[in-house]
């Protein structure tokens, strides 16, 4: 009974960072559908998957700016018009800014 516990954590051995960033390189510089690269490395595909996921979403983030400059036309500039500017932050985060006339 012993050996097969031992072989059930030797299958799922928990990979490093490293190792996923690793795996998803190899994954896509293949020519293998995920389920094959899977199958021959021994990876499940809802782990490879969700690796994947949590790689793309740090790497948007790494490539969106801090800050984004907004300046306004010269024609607004000149006017004294009012204006309104919604930002959507984050779900169920609305910044609202106005400038009445």
């Amino acid at each position: 009974m012993q050996d097969t516990a031992n072989n059930t954590k030797q299958r799922h051995a928990s990979r490093t960072r490293g190792q996923w960033i690793t795996l998803i390189s190899e994954l896509e510089q293949s020519d293998l559908s995920v389920d094959q690269f899977c199958a021959l490395n021994d990876v499940s595909v809802f782990s490879l998957n969700k690796w994947r996921s949590v790689f793309k979403s740090e790497k948007r983030r790494d490539d969106s700016p801090l800050f984004v400059e907004v300046t306004p036309s010269r024609q607004h500039q000149q006017s004294q018009s009012h204006w309104d500017i919604e930002l959507d932050l984050a779900p169920g985060m609305v910044l609202r800014l106005r400038r009445p006339c």
